[in-house]
């Protein structure tokens, strides 16, 4: 492999279990446990990232602060990326208390974009960026505001500090229909950089696809693991 590739599993948490929305949605369907017991698998596995996901701030019905607190310091060894809601300075002073390795800011940032660029570009916190797409069109999954078309939200995300992007095809969370490539290409060829693939992924060969390609430096991976398509165990040995 030419380059580091990030894998980082997702932990998506409801009112403090593990959820998975599927285009943006929450099924009840879709229950795993609790948090707590999914980040002992994934950590048992030897994976060094957790993406973890607070749901509840993100559609607006509370928060999972403390327990995702909690976890982070129960698990020192391992680099969390906290997501989900965190998109003003509220949310972001909240999400550093948390301790976690990278903070990725919410597509409903672009609400106030002049708090968003200084934030990337003055915050002592590794940030990334999460961003929702749907038809060409940046709409955050929390709460559907729309933000604009795709190209230009991507052209001023290119004049920011930003460095690190997830990027998530909404029609296809959760679906496993396979990663939006073309999509990915169109970010990373706009931004300059490798983007993260978030959503979509069903099997193995479509990791390997990313892993192959310029324009994409790693991927959040949820649904295909909570339904066993592969297991974190081999999606790590792909990456490897």
């Amino acid at each position: 492999m030419s380059k580091p590739f990030l894998l980082l599993p997702a932990i998506d948490i409801l009112e403090g279990e593990v959820r998975r929305p599927i285009q943006g949605k929450i099924s009840d369907e879709q229950r795993f446990g609790s948090a707590e017991e999914v980040v002992k698998q994934f950590v048992s596995t030897g994976c060094k990232w957790i993406h973890i996901v607070d749901l509840d701030l993100a559609f607006g019905t509370g928060n999972n602060q403390e327990l995702i607190a909690s976890i982070i310091r129960g698990f020192p060894a391992v680099s969390f990326q906290l997501s989900g809601g965190i998109a003003d300075e509220s949310t972001f002073y909240e999400a550093t208390k948390a301790g976690p390795k990278r903070i990725n800011l919410a597509s409903q940032a672009l609400a106030n974009r002049a708090w968003l660029a200084n934030a990337l570009s003055v915050s002592d916190h590794e940030i990334s960026f999460a961003l929702d797409v749907f038809e060409d069109r940046v709409v955050a999954r929390g709460t559907k505001t729309d933000f604009g078309a795709l190209s230009e939200v991507l052209h001023f995300l290119a004049g920011t500090k930003v460095r690190v992007v997830s990027v998530t095809d909404v029609e296809r969370d959760g679906m496993l229909s396979g990663p939006n490539l073309d999509l990915l290409a169109e970010a990373s060829n706009q931004l300059g950089f490798p983007v993260t693939n978030s959503g979509g992924i069903a099997s193995l060969s479509d990791l390997e696809v990313l892993v192959s390609s310029e324009f994409c430096d790693g991927a959040i991976l949820g649904k295909a693991l909570y339904t066993q398509s592969f297991s974190l165990e081999d999606a790590m040995r792909v990456v490897s």
